[in-house]
């Protein structure tokens, strides 16, 4: 037996499989937020440990809405845009994209700073007059890495000997070239971001090594068009997890708009974007705060409640509404942002390229599929006559398959 364990922001999933890697049950614990997650976690594995005596762990977490990133371009940013892909892959938030021209000491604190520019060429004199005026002081962060020209790492290192190295994500051909910072900022979320929760204490019950629970279902987005895995859907596909700080969009380059399609090389064939301010529970603010001030609201309403919109409409003026209304502005907003060609701050999706979108985490419990496809007709170009299918993932399939598929650990059986 498996037991597949997710450490949530509010609630640890835990998912028992069979011998055939069937799921057999699913239990659900409420985090106690009086004693520190790992404390919390052990003793529930004691628990399953005294019940489940042959049974093996394996452990994700999204405890702490994820490792946060900066990023500062020594060059312009389209080195940038390829660092922020790899880091969104691998479960990072990157919060914010600047320029070493840009610093500034009012951004965010970050767990790490990425600093990246540049190909790797003999033609270094501009670049290291931008290494000289990149200032560690002018940023918040605990770890720092440098992914730019690997000519200069030596020059970056000696100005800034606690750097982390890791070879340039950028190609001659303005292309990915490796994924090292992608490795790179899925290990830290172990070796650094999960020490503040205590998770990484809980390394030693899980066959495989502890990743961020969206690197997880990318890891299974990415491999439901492969033969052997059990997940098939209308493809190409989204897939949108809906959580309570974040909302999680991942999808290939396949769906790309005309304008981001065209640099498809910045891309991985399995990409993933976060929207850190569309949440149903610590974000839930920021979502209805948006949602209210959209300029699409009752278009929204109507497409929602039909006959009732102008009801509907006017009680949410007034702030009332539905419980459920926060899972539906998540996806009406992220669908918003990811159709506009001018919102730089997401990736350009064609929505009319999309055959199917499936909704995974526990929004799948709470959201009625045929609305949702309804809202998708918002988004289309009109051709349409029906939205986009929505598929519910309300059994965590697509998490538990990622959980499967995880690399074990050297020596675990």
């Amino acid at each position: 037996m498996i037991i597949a364990i997710d450490i949530g922001s509010t609630i640890i999933k835990v998912v028992l499989l069979g011998g055939d890697l069937a799921i057999s049950d699913y239990r659900f614990h409420d985090r106690d937020y009086s004693v520190q997650v790992s404390t919390q976690v052990s003793k529930l594995l004691e628990e399953y440990a005294a019940q489940y005596p042959e049974a093996s762990y394996r452990i994700c977490s999204s405890a702490n809405g994820g490792l946060r990133i900066g990023i500062v371009c020594l060059t312009e940013r389209f080195s940038g845009k390829i660092a922020r892909n790899l880091a969104l892959a691998a479960g990072g938030n990157v919060v914010y994209l600047t320029t070493v021209d840009s610093a500034g000491t009012d951004l965010e604190p970050v767990d790490a700073l990425v600093v990246v520019g540049g190909v790797d060429c003999a033609e270094v004199d501009n670049m290291k007059s931008r290494i000289e005026q990149f200032n560690p002081d002018d940023y918040r962060f605990r770890t720092l890495i440098y992914a730019g020209n690997s000519s200069l790492a030596d020059d970056f290192l000696s100005r800034n000997p606690q750097a982390h190295v890791v070879g340039n994500p950028m190609g001659e051909g303005l292309d990915v070239a490796n994924e090292e910072l992608h490795h790179k900022i899925r290990d830290l979320y172990l070796d650094d971001l999960v020490d503040k929760e205590g998770v990484s204490k809980l390394q030693s019950y899980s066959d495989t090594p502890i990743r961020p629970t969206p690197s997880v279902v990318n890891t299974a987005f990415e491999g439901m068009s492969k033969n052997g895995w059990k997940l098939r859907f209308p493809s190409p596909s989204i897939v949108v997890d809906i959580g309570g700080a974040t909302t999680d969009v991942h999808f290939g380059v396949e769906v790309l708009a005309e304008g981001d399609a065209g640099r498809t090389g910045s891309y991985l064939d399995s990409n993933r974007h976060v929207f850190t301010d569309l949440g149903v529970f610590t974000s839930r603010d920021s979502t209805l705060s948006r949602l209210a001030d959209h300029d699409r609201l009752y278009d929204f309403y109507r497409t929602m409640n039909g006959q009732d919109a102008s009801r509907a409409y006017a009680e949410f003026r007034e702030g009332v509404f539905d419980d459920d209304l926060p899972f539906y502005a998540c996806f009406f907003l992220a669908f918003d942002s990811l159709a506009s060609v001018d919102d730089a701050s997401s990736p350009s999706l064609n929505m009319s390229k999309i055959s199917s979108v499936i909704i995974t985490g526990g929004a799948s419990k709470r959201v009625d599929a045929q609305r949702l496809s309804e809202l998708t007709r918002l988004f289309l170009d009109g051709k349409q006559a029906t939205g986009t299918p929505v598929h519910l993932d309300a059994g965590y399939s697509l998490w538990v398959e990622g959980m499967i598929r995880l690399p074990l650990l050297t020596g675990a059986e």
